[in-house]
């Protein structure tokens, strides 16, 4: 999910060298943060 969250930042930017990482580590964090909001108790 990360990966492709990554390339989809990637393809939008036209594929730019140099953010490979920043793609990456803002897509690790959506995900992250889409799956604690899944994932808390509903009270």
């Amino acid at each position: 999910m990360i990966a492709e969250r990554a390339y989809c930042k990637s393809e939008k930017r036209g594929f730019v060298a140099g953010h490979e990482m920043e793609d990456w580590l803002e897509a690790e964090w959506e995900i992250k943060n889409q799956y604690f909001y899944w994932f808390q108790d509903v009270e």
